[in-house]
């Protein structure tokens, strides 16, 4: 259970609840990746980020709030004979959801965001049941061992 901290903020009480090492001074994972999938860009600004893709040049509006980020990752390998591909296995939460989420957005860009930049945007074409995803290029090999010490420990529970 996380512990709870409440803070007086002009005469109103809230309780935050937080991870525990949010409060004994823990930190952030080293490398984040967050998976977005593609959403109208007619959406208000409180519900879309606006990411610049590079290859191909255009800008893509994607769900605010990530499907996924490196806490639903158990794995994260080198693919053999690709310079910096890897692929990212996910848990089950993370496989349900990448199943799902392919399935109800085909012809959409799923959008996979590395310490806060887009590496990698395929148009999504089929369902992703096994709960991998390859991404292809763009992590640095030091985000790369990041994502290893962080797949380990989720692993570990």
């Amino acid at each position: 259970m996380s512990p709870v901290k409440i803070i007086a903020v002009l005469g109103v009480t809230v309780a935050i609840s937080a991870p525990p090492s949010v409060f004994a001074g823990g930190s952030k994972p080293k490398t984040s990746v967050r998976i977005h999938f593609e959403v109208s860009p007619t959406l208000p600004e409180s519900q879309r980020l606006m990411f610049e893709l590079q290859r191909p040049k255009i800008t893509v509006a994607v769900s605010k709030f990530p499907e996924l980020w490196e806490k639903h990752i158990i794995g994260a390998e080198a693919m053999p004979g690709q310079s910096g591909a890897v692929l990212l296995r996910f848990d089950d939460h993370g496989k349900r959801v990448l199943m799902f989420l392919t399935e109800a957005n085909r012809g959409r860009r799923l959008v996979v965001v590395v310490n806060g930049r887009p590496v990698f945007a395929p148009t999504v074409d089929a369902t992703l049941p096994n709960g991998q995803l390859v991404v292809p290029s763009g992590i640095s090999p030091a985000e790369f061992i990041n994502l290893r010490k962080i797949a380990k420990k989720n692993k570990r529970g």
